[in-house]
Protein backbone atom coordinates (compact mmCIF):
# COMPACT_ATOMS: atom_id res chain seq x y z
CA UNK A 1 0.00 0.00 0.00
CA UNK A 2 1.20 3.42 -0.97
CA UNK A 3 1.52 6.57 1.74
CA UNK A 4 -0.97 8.12 -0.45
CA UNK A 5 -3.75 5.47 0.44
CA UNK A 6 -2.57 5.11 4.05
CA UNK A 7 -3.27 8.64 4.26
CA UNK A 8 -6.75 8.48 2.66
CA UNK A 9 -7.56 5.75 5.13
CA UNK A 10 -9.62 6.50 8.13
CA UNK A 11 -7.74 6.10 11.56
CA UNK A 12 -9.27 3.95 13.61
CA UNK A 13 -9.64 4.48 17.71
CA UNK A 14 -6.87 3.46 19.68
CA UNK A 15 -9.44 1.39 21.32
CA UNK A 16 -11.25 -0.54 18.16
CA UNK A 17 -8.13 -2.76 18.42
CA UNK A 18 -7.87 -3.58 15.04
CA UNK A 19 -5.12 -5.94 13.68
CA UNK A 20 -3.72 -7.04 10.27
CA UNK A 21 -5.37 -10.43 9.06
CA UNK A 22 -3.48 -12.46 6.78
CA UNK A 23 -4.31 -10.06 3.70
CA UNK A 24 -2.14 -6.95 3.33
CA UNK A 25 -5.09 -4.59 3.38
CA UNK A 26 -7.57 -6.60 5.37
CA UNK A 27 -8.21 -5.39 9.03
CA UNK A 28 -10.17 -7.76 11.49
CA UNK A 29 -12.05 -5.86 14.97
CA UNK A 30 -12.31 -8.11 17.58
CA UNK A 31 -15.24 -10.34 18.01
CA UNK A 32 -17.27 -9.32 20.88
CA UNK A 33 -17.79 -12.84 22.01
CA UNK A 34 -14.49 -13.17 22.49
CA UNK A 35 -14.49 -10.46 25.05
CA UNK A 36 -17.21 -12.26 26.77
CA UNK A 37 -15.82 -15.57 26.69
CA UNK A 38 -12.49 -14.30 28.40
CA UNK A 39 -14.48 -12.33 31.02
CA UNK A 40 -16.11 -16.06 32.24
CA UNK A 41 -12.80 -17.86 31.45
CA UNK A 42 -11.38 -15.24 34.35
CA UNK A 43 -14.45 -15.69 36.54
CA UNK A 44 -12.92 -19.49 36.59
CA UNK A 45 -9.68 -18.62 38.17
CA UNK A 46 -11.75 -17.02 41.29
CA UNK A 47 -12.67 -18.16 44.58
CA UNK A 48 -16.01 -18.02 45.88
CA UNK A 49 -15.31 -15.41 47.91
CA UNK A 50 -14.06 -13.33 45.39
CA UNK A 51 -16.94 -14.13 42.92
CA UNK A 52 -18.62 -10.95 41.90
CA UNK A 53 -22.42 -10.79 41.54
CA UNK A 54 -22.27 -8.81 37.65
CA UNK A 55 -20.28 -9.34 34.76
CA UNK A 56 -20.81 -6.59 32.38
CA UNK A 57 -19.53 -6.43 28.78
CA UNK A 58 -19.86 -3.57 26.26
CA UNK A 59 -19.24 -3.68 22.66
CA UNK A 60 -19.43 0.35 22.95
CA UNK A 61 -23.17 -0.52 20.84
CA UNK A 62 -24.36 -2.65 23.11
CA UNK A 63 -24.41 -3.40 27.13
CA UNK A 64 -24.59 -7.05 28.37
CA UNK A 65 -25.89 -7.12 32.38
CA UNK A 66 -25.31 -10.68 33.44
CA UNK A 67 -26.42 -11.79 36.84
CA UNK A 68 -24.58 -14.64 38.35
CA UNK A 69 -26.60 -15.17 41.13
CA UNK A 70 -30.06 -14.94 39.46
CA UNK A 71 -28.70 -16.89 36.36
CA UNK A 72 -30.31 -13.79 33.61
CA UNK A 73 -29.06 -11.80 31.47
CA UNK A 74 -30.50 -8.49 29.80
CA UNK A 75 -28.60 -6.83 26.85
CA UNK A 76 -29.76 -3.57 25.59
CA UNK A 77 -28.12 -0.72 22.91
CA UNK A 78 -26.52 2.16 24.20
CA UNK A 79 -28.75 4.31 23.27
CA UNK A 80 -31.41 2.85 25.74
CA UNK A 81 -29.29 3.12 28.52
CA UNK A 82 -31.75 5.88 30.05
CA UNK A 83 -34.48 4.00 30.22
CA UNK A 84 -32.33 0.92 31.37
CA UNK A 85 -30.47 2.67 34.04
CA UNK A 86 -32.10 1.11 36.88
CA UNK A 87 -30.69 -2.30 35.78
CA UNK A 88 -27.26 -0.53 36.79
CA UNK A 89 -28.23 0.34 40.18
CA UNK A 90 -25.79 -1.66 42.24
CA UNK A 91 -23.05 0.07 40.86
CA UNK A 92 -24.08 3.12 43.01
CA UNK A 93 -25.17 1.07 46.04
CA UNK A 94 -28.61 0.01 45.47
CA UNK A 95 -30.12 -3.31 44.62
CA UNK A 96 -32.94 -5.79 45.27
CA UNK A 97 -32.75 -7.51 48.72
CA UNK A 98 -33.99 -10.63 49.70
CA UNK A 99 -34.65 -12.33 53.18
CA UNK A 100 -35.42 -15.48 53.29
CA UNK A 101 -38.08 -17.79 51.37
CA UNK A 102 -41.23 -16.97 49.80
CA UNK A 103 -43.24 -18.73 52.86
CA UNK A 104 -40.76 -16.58 54.45
CA UNK A 105 -42.00 -13.24 53.10
CA UNK A 106 -45.85 -14.68 53.69
CA UNK A 107 -45.43 -15.26 57.30
CA UNK A 108 -43.18 -11.61 57.55
CA UNK A 109 -46.27 -9.88 55.67
CA UNK A 110 -48.82 -11.93 58.08
CA UNK A 111 -46.71 -10.66 60.93
CA UNK A 112 -46.49 -7.10 60.44
CA UNK A 113 -50.52 -7.02 59.75
CA UNK A 114 -51.11 -8.27 62.66
CA UNK A 115 -49.13 -5.85 64.82
CA UNK A 116 -50.36 -2.74 62.60
CA UNK A 117 -53.68 -4.20 63.57
CA UNK A 118 -52.29 -4.35 67.76
CA UNK A 119 -50.71 -0.70 67.13
CA UNK A 120 -54.20 0.79 65.90
CA UNK A 121 -55.98 -1.02 68.85
CA UNK A 122 -53.62 0.70 71.55
CA UNK A 123 -53.95 3.87 70.03
CA UNK A 124 -57.41 3.73 70.00
CA UNK A 125 -57.59 2.85 73.45
CA UNK A 126 -54.84 5.18 74.51
CA UNK A 127 -56.99 8.14 72.90
CA UNK A 128 -60.03 7.06 74.53
CA UNK A 129 -58.19 6.99 77.78
CA UNK A 130 -56.74 10.37 77.34
CA UNK A 131 -60.48 12.28 76.65
CA UNK A 132 -61.82 10.28 79.87
CA UNK A 133 -59.20 11.77 82.37
CA UNK A 134 -59.16 15.51 80.87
Amino acid sequence: MSDAQLERQPRLHRRARAWPCGHRDEIRQPRPRRRRTASLDYLDSLSDAEMPRYVITSDFRHIRLLDLHEQNRVEFPLTDFGTNADRLAFLAGYGVRSFGTDAQEAASIKAARIMAGLYELLARHLRRARHTLV
